[in-house]
């Protein structure tokens, strides 16, 4: 058996990637926490033949998404989480 090449397995990745939709991801975020839950109606898990839209995201997603790019976090020091 051959190991997989690193560009083989990056378009694994991001064919995988390219196939979850925008809701399934924010689904995820708040089953974890990372963003408001809301109604339980409000969410539903979706397939990946969705197609994709921005207006699925939620505005507090899209901000704290927005902030990650504009933080200067490279130079602060990593403690671990928590």
């Amino acid at each position: 058996m051959r190991r997989a090449e690193f560009g083989e397995v990056a378009k694994w990745v991001s064919d995988a990637w390219e196939s979850i939709s925008a809701k399934t991801i924010v689904a995820g975020f708040r089953k974890a926490g990372l963003i408001p839950c809301v109604a339980d109606g409000d969410v539903e898990e979706s397939d990946s033949s969705e197609s994709e839209d921005d207006s699925d995201v939620p505005a507090v997603l899209q901000t704290e998404v927005s902030a990650l790019f504009v933080s200067d976090s490279e130079e602060d020091d990593f403690d671990g989480f928590e």
